[in-house]
């Protein structure tokens, strides 16, 4: 979805857009059915496993990741570098949820 932001406009990479409608009671809220969306292709996070800036190991249990609306990974020294925003979408970055193997 592109889009403009003041006088910049964007297009995100194809691959990192997508569309979902979620909510409570949503399948997607459930993680005991994580397993059956995957096989159905419904999407999760991708819970990206390093930061886009400095390429710092950020696993799913890491308390260290932020992410923006298109799941762009950055650990928290990056993201306060980048003043909260995303340097791909100009979007908010925001801690990531916290994911533990299973």
């Amino acid at each position: 979805m592109a889009g403009t932001v003041g006088d910049l406009s964007w297009t995100p990479p194809a691959s990192r857009c997508r569309v979902e409608v979620t909510g409570p009671g949503s399948p997607l809220c459930d993680p005991a059915d994580a397993d059956r969306l995957q096989d159905e292709g419904d999407h999760m996070l991708e819970m990206r496993t390093e930061c886009e800036g400095c390429q710092r190991p950020l696993p799913g249990d890491s308390t260290e990741a932020t992410i923006c609306s298109f799941e762009c990974t950055w650990c928290t020294s990056c993201a306060a570098d980048r003043q909260g925003r995303c340097p791909n979408c100009t979007g908010e970055l925001v801690r990531r949820p916290t994911r533990v193997a299973g």
